[in-house]
């Protein structure tokens, strides 16, 4: 198991290797492995599984048990954790370097996890691949899985060949169905074309069908109802003329047989205004007469009197 001072993280868990262990951690980025042995990742960034099988993995490199005693986080692990409790925190105060701050107490944990989790995963992949590992052998006896004899690197070398030029072959005909597709592509571009022009053209001829028969059916209604007007007209033309004829006919047989008599007293009356004209001139000639008498029988009177 790991056993870590006031400030770390302590606790007991299965390794990656199946030794029972732990991992532990100080609250300034030190800590100790116990005697189970366990994963401890010190101030110098190293690893280290217990003496009961684990590697310590320092800025030096990789050594087995007999490079413990060489690594200072081993010996600073070892020395703060003999003597118990009371003796653990009594050297704890001797031994460690000063307090840092808390970011950088926060950087070196950040850092630590991540190379912890790191080398989690780089053990979960080594027991992915060992498993394959396994699998491989359960399949093939057990024994390496040797090549063909048969297959050769003349045979190798001709079924290359073969596939290139088939390779090559397919690329050409690719091409010439990309420029093929190209072609299409630009006729049906222009077909499109065509085909939006001719609609708005019919478009166009409907709209102006359409108006037509608009002003067509408008023609169409007037000039019903002109004939309507002129047949109305042509009836009342004839019902005029009629009543015309009949009144003509009525008066031709009221006054036909005053003709005669008529016309003779236009021209009995023509003569009466000639005739009268003559007199007219003989009264206006008696009257300057008469005035002209009267005018000097005035003068001689007033003369008189005087």
């Amino acid at each position: 198991g790991t056993y870590g001072v006031p400030g770390g993280i302590s606790g007991g868990a299965p390794s990656a290797f199946g030794v029972v262990g732990g991992l532990s951690q100080l609250g300034m980025g030190h800590g100790a492995s116990g005697g189970g042995g366990g994963v401890y990742m010190g101030p110098t960034g190293g690893v280290y599984m217990g003496p009961t099988g684990g590697v310590f993995v320092g800025p030096g490199g990789v050594s087995g048990p007999a490079g413990f005693p060489s690594s200072p986080a081993f010996s600073i692990g070892r020395a703060i954790t003999q003597g118990g409790f009371h003796s653990t925190v009594n050297n704890l105060m001797k031994t460690l370097p000063p307090m840092v701050n808390r970011l950088t107490e926060k950087g070196i944990l950040n850092n630590l996890n991540t190379r912890l989790v790191g080398y989690v995963e780089k053990v979960r992949q080594l027991t992915i691949e060992n498993a394959l590992e396994a699998q491989l052998k359960a399949m093939t006896g057990s024994s390496p899985v040797m090549p063909d004899p048969s297959i050769t690197v003349d045979n190798y070398e001709a079924t290359v060949t073969e596939m290139l030029k088939n390779i090559n072959g397919f690329t050409m005909e690719r091409v010439h169905l990309e420029i093929e597709v190209d072609n299409l592509r630009v006729a049906a571009e222009e077909i499109k074309s065509k085909y939006e022009f001719e609609a708005g053209v019919k478009f166009q001829l409907e709209t102006d069908i359409s108006n037509m028969k608009r002003d067509l059916d408008a023609a169409q209604e007037m000039k019903n109802d002109l004939t309507s007007k002129y047949t109305i007209l042509q009836e009342d033309l004839t019902f005029h003329t009629t009543i015309h004829k009949e009144e003509m006919a009525k008066l031709s047989t009221k006054f036909g047989k005053y003709a005669a008599t008529h016309s003779s007293m236009i021209e009995v009356d023509s003569g009466k205004s000639i005739n009268l004209m003559e007199a007219l001139s003989t009264l206006r000639n008696e009257y300057e007469t008469a005035a002209q008498r009267n005018r000097v029988e005035a003068e001689a009177y007033c003369t008189s009197k005087v």
